[in-house]
Order: C-alpha cells, then structure tokens, then sequence
C-alpha cells in the first residue's frame, strides 16, 4: 500500500516554564491505523540537514517538540507510516527559528517544499 502525506505546518509556542514547536500536518488520503514518524535537525534547513527520528507511531496529526532551545534553529519533516510498515517519502520541510528577547518569546517559520508528496 502507498502512503502519503500531505502539508506539514509548525508554530511557536511559549507557555510558562518553557516553548515548544507544534507541528500540524493533514492527510487526506491514508487509510486507518495510518501513523507518523516525525524527524528534526539542528541548523539552517539551506544547509542539506542531517535528519534524526525524533517520534515514531504517532497516530494524531499533530506532534509538540518539548526538546528545543532558545536561540537555536529547527527543521522538520514527517512521513506517513502504513499497517505494513511502508513509509512515505518525506514531507515538505518545516523551519522554525526560536528566538527570545527580554520577556517575550518569538521566531521565524518557514515552509519549503511542494507540500504534497506522493
């Protein structure tokens, strides 16, 4: 069976005590029992990045990376992961720039890519 995986989208969040990057993706086409791996890299995403599985058999279409810090920068990709264990290809990529001045808390999003894979 094929999967695919449709726009990935991630936002900034900052909460009291820490931030985090959501990430949000749709997916029109796959079957149930469909799940997700959900990848990062630390750096400018126009480097070529070296991808690292961060989550595996997600089954929502959203997914909070906990692990980041202030001041760094973030890419992300997400594959679609069928009953039979066939992975898509990688979505489009997700950038975000974490960014903290004073007391509030900001960054840069940017989506490359097509943002649909088959």
């Amino acid at each position: 069976m094929k999967v695919a995986l449709t726009v990935l989208f991630a936002t900034l969040s900052w909460a009291q005590g820490g931030h985090y990057v959501t990430l949000n993706w749709q997916d029109s086409v796959n079957p149930s029992g469909t799940t997700y791996n959900v990848y990062r890299a630390s750096g400018s995403c126009s480097d070529s990045p070296s991808f690292s599985q961060i989550a595996t058999g997600i089954a929502a279409l959203t997914y909070s990376d906990t692990n980041v810090t202030v001041g760094s920068e973030y890419c992300y990709e997400v594959t679609a992961v069928d009953s039979s264990g066939d992975e898509s290809a990688d979505s489009n990529v997700a950038e975000a720039d974490l960014v903290f001045g004073g007391s509030s808390f900001g960054g840069n999003l940017t989506m490359s890519g097509n943002g649909s894979i088959q």
